[in-house]
């Protein structure tokens, strides 16, 4: 057998490096966050663009115009 095969995961040394890695970046804390940071985002630029798209009809303004077609 190769030394690769035997290989099973990262070393003690690995672990640790890894683990000072989330530490020093703070994504521990952070990463139970930002999920939802992202979705409020998304969705809010959603319901922008849509009131948006509405305010715009309303003023007479084609916004289906600005589609690209075949």
């Amino acid at each position: 057998m190769s030394n690769q095969e035997t290989n099973e995961g990262p070393t003690q040394k690995q672990k640790e490096f890894v683990e000072f890695l989330e530490k020093a970046s703070n994504q521990g804390k952070e990463k139970d966050k930002r999920p939802w940071k992202i979705w409020g985002f998304v969705i809010g630029l959603n319901v922008a663009g849509l009131l948006g798209a509405i305010y715009l009809q309303s003023k007479g303004i084609d916004v289906f115009a600005f589609r690209g077609g075949s």
